[in-house]
């Protein structure tokens, strides 16, 4: 008797316990929530210029239809500055067929626009006449090295008329390395590497386009605002259709 009573006592103990409860688990089929992971989809972060807002917008309330008086309103204004901040629709007047791009992008928030008068000069000047920027923040209360996203210059270039195809490589640029060169014939852009972008140039009669865009700009997103560019009258067109809500403009120091 007392050896049956030890036998039953060892076959109790603690190791012989241990397993109880994990054999199920070895053949008992759990059944669990299956989890579907969807593609993630992104849209491009680009957006029209009208959704961006123009910094200017408000300098004036009205715009003469002649470009004469427009001048004279913003020689009023100018101060000493060579570059003086114009509404879009100032500048629209005095350059009609100036064109900018339709898209903006992320992360551009605001846009400004300047025309350019010769130094010491009443007269507007060539190279450039005309100049736009973009920002990720509000123009002026960030260095121009943090917030300014993309930069246009508009020239008046008599070379616009008459390039030819022997004039539609890198050599027409040798100072501006590295270059390459894209499209064929009038479609042909120079584009230019930089420490902190790229800068794209082409002529279109009788303008010189030079878009300079920072490489934080995503790529595809930087080509999107290259390749958009329309007429200011369309943008404008589009802007008083569409009024953004109203907006207070304060110039800056100096």
């Amino acid at each position: 008797m007392l050896a049956l009573v030890g036998l039953l006592l060892a076959s109790c103990s603690d190791d012989a316990l241990a397993g109880i409860g994990a054999g199920p688990s070895d053949w008992i089929s759990v059944s669990m929530p299956s989890t579907t992971v969807a593609p993630t989809t992104t849209l491009p972060a680009a957006f029209g210029v009208n959704d961006v807002t123009w910094f200017n917008d408000t300098l004036v309330e009205e715009v003469p239809d002649d470009p004469e008086q427009v001048l004279e309103v913003v020689r009023d204004r100018r101060s000493g500055d060579r570059f003086v901040q114009v509404s879009m629709a100032e500048l629209g007047t005095v350059l009609p067929e100036v064109e900018i791009p339709a898209t903006s992008v992320e992360p551009i928030t605001h846009l400004t626009s300047q025309l350019v008068f010769e130094s010491g000069s009443s007269d507007l000047n060539n190279d450039p006449v005309a100049a736009f920027g973009w920002w990720s923040a509000e123009p002026y209360t960030q260095s121009r090295s943090t917030a300014q996203i993309a930069v246009l210059t508009v020239a008046l270039d008599s070379d616009s008329e008459d390039i030819g195809d022997s004039d539609l490589t890198c050599d027409r640029f040798p100072d501006r390395e590295p270059c390459l060169t894209t499209g064929v014939g009038a479609d042909t852009q120079w584009q230019f590497e930089t420490a902190t972008g790229i800068t794209s140039l082409w002529y279109q009669e009788p303008y010189r386009y030079e878009l300079f865009i920072r490489d934080s700009v995503e790529a595809d997103l930087a080509d999107r605002m290259r390749t958009s560019f329309i007429d200011i009258g369309s943008v404008l067109a589009e802007r008083e259709a569409n009024p953004p809500p109203s907006t207070t403009t304060t110039l800056p120091a100096g």
